[in-house]
């Protein structure tokens, strides 16, 4: 309710705070809040102790996973996105009714083909 009323700033992780306002708001009112960076976004690393052998082969395979998106693919999805506010709003029903003619020309292209496959095979048949 406070978060409702009130136009004041609430920290905490965005992960946290969507989870918190999914049984409270609206995806449209969750579209018009804004996230204020407060810390520098986390880079992926490893702990190496100094002249480890294998310090370069590591950061090769770190930056193959950055290159090819895995990083970003993990990010997407353990980390809770901000709705799409346009999700809830515009959408069109088609009913049965409305779509019923798109199954008509559907049924009749499925029989027409099958007319030609049949004929076609009785065609080869009659000609060997």
């Amino acid at each position: 309710e406070m978060l409702k009323k009130t136009k004041s700033a609430f920290f905490g992780y965005a992960s946290n705070i969507y989870g918190a306002l999914e049984d409270i708001t609206t995806d449209r009112e969750k579209g018009d809040l804004r996230e204020l960076p407060v810390h520098k976004p986390y880079a992926v690393g490893t702990f190496v102790r100094k002249h480890f052998p294998y310090k370069e082969l590591f950061t090769r395979g770190l930056l193959l996973l950055k290159e090819s998106g895995i990083t970003f693919h993990e990010d997407q999805k353990w980390n809770i996105k901000k709705p799409d506010p346009l999700l809830d709003s515009y959408f069109v029903i088609a009913s049965l009714y409305s779509t019923s003619v798109a199954f008509i020309l559907l049924f009749y292209g499925v029989v027409f083909s099958l007319i030609l496959l049949l004929l076609e095979i009785f065609i080869k048949h009659e000609t060997l």
